[in-house]
């Protein structure tokens, strides 16, 4: 039995930018044993070896620091595309909760009353059914790209009515697109390649929106010690397979700004913007990413993307 009951100490470790990471490989090292699917089928194989016990344990208290301390985490949905029978596994492990499975819940090292798992895993139950509502009221962009038709984008010159007055008629006007805030998912129509840090994501949650959405549209776009200095959100966009050609596609490469994107996109979620508010995005293109593969894995994601948005 290589693993371990996470105690106090190791949970205190863990870093909450990261934390749906975390509850995804937790998942994802729980179903190396036996799958969210077959436990659904019978909860009671989930008792069969100590193993077993301590990966639902690790994830159960993963879980709580997720609706405790990260509850506005933009990051959460993921659970649900990547673990869809978490939920049912979850109702299921609370309808087993009883004297005799409770005293066993963390394999004899704690006695754990069974109304302590059930608020825990209440709590964890409501978190979860919250983003379920949350994926048809906030998230849920159909496919296609009909949301971008009066969105700015230079490449398409039936956008220009919608130009922001702020954007100057020279040539930097062709530097720079608009992206609503309801794109800014992260797991739905944003795409992006960079872990969130720790400290990052604490800065950013503090600042004013003025501030996380100001750009620099005075750049020198020959100089990319200018262009890093300047620090805009950078991206492009690419089409999904039911998107328009005569408009910008509706999936939105980041290049930089993924903590602001985050902390932006968090705002939405709390209901403190719009998601029909545009921000101003500085072109870049694919040249502009180290990674010599980027088109092939983001034409690759594109498709599970397409996925998600049809199903949800």
């Amino acid at each position: 039995m290589n693993v371990k009951v996470l105690n106090s100490k190791d949970l205190g470790t863990i870093p909450h930018a990261n934390i749906v990471d975390f509850i995804i490989e937790g998942i994802k090292s729980l179903e190396k044993l036996i799958t969210l699917n077959e436990l659904n089928e019978n909860i009671a194989l989930l008792w069969v070896t100590p193993e077993r016990k301590i990966h639902v344990h690790n994830l159960i208290a993963i879980l709580n620091i997720l609706v405790n301390d990260c509850k506005d985490d933009p990051l959460s949905g993921t659970i649900l595309i990547e673990a869809e029978h978490l939920l049912n596994f979850l109702y299921k492990l609370k309808g087993t909760i009883n004297g005799n499975i409770s005293t066993n819940w963390l394999l004899g090292r704690q006695k754990t009353k069974p109304k302590e798992v059930n608020d825990q895993l209440n709590k964890i139950i409501l978190h979860l059914e919250e983003w379920k509502k949350l994926f048809e009221t906030k998230l849920k962009l159909d496919l296609g790209n009909k949301h971008v038709v009066a969105s700015y984008h230079p490449k398409f010159p039936n956008t220009y009515e919608f130009k922001p007055k702020y954007l100057p008629d020279d040539y930097r006007s062709n530097f720079f697109f608009e992206v609503s805030i309801k794109e800014l998912c992260p797991f739905t129509t944003m795409i992006l390649f960079h872990p969130y840090a720790e400290a990052q994501r604490g800065f950013q949650e503090k600042r004013l929106l003025k501030d996380l959405i100001k750009v620099n549209i005075n750049v020198d776009f020959n100089s990319f010690e200018e262009i890093e200095r300047a620090d805009n959100i950078r991206g492009f966009r690419l089409r999904g397979i039911k998107d328009d050609k005569n408009y910008p596609g509706s999936y939105f490469i980041l290049r930089g700004g993924h903590h602001r994107t985050r902390a932006i996109f968090q705002r939405y979620l709390k209901g403190e913007v719009s998601g029909d508010l545009k921000i101003l995005i500085q072109l870049v293109t694919p040249e502009d990413f180290p990674d010599k593969n980027l088109m092939k894995n983001v034409l690759n994601e594109i498709k599970n993307r397409d996925l998600v948005r049809a199903k949800f």
